[in-house]
């Protein structure tokens, strides 16, 4: 399951509901095993914050962000993985 959830992260920007259903999990037991993974080393935390009213241009990482259309309405704080190196080296 571990392997097949790092897959998933890799393949580029999904909400963590997106994932969960992919990896036919609730929500709550994703978020759980991706504290397990950081715990492990498999993947980093950080987080993302945007403002009320910015400007999503085409082409800009705002573009490929899951939640860009939030931010419009109101400041968000978005929590993001990473894989790390040692995450990368499990799905290679």
């Amino acid at each position: 399951m571990i392997k097949q959830i790092l897959i998933l992260l890799s393949q580029g920007n999904h909400t963590i509901a997106e994932i969960a259903q992919r990896a036919n999990l609730s929500k709550e037991d994703l978020l759980n095993r991706f504290e397990m993974m950081e715990w492990m080393g498999y993947l980093q935390k950080s987080n993302i914050t945007a403002s009320k009213g910015r400007t999503h241009e085409p082409g800009k990482m705002c573009a490929f962000c899951p939640v860009a259309r939030e931010c419009l309405n109101h400041d968000i704080t978005v929590p993001t993985y990473h894989l790390t190196e040692k995450g990368k080296r499990i799905i290679s």
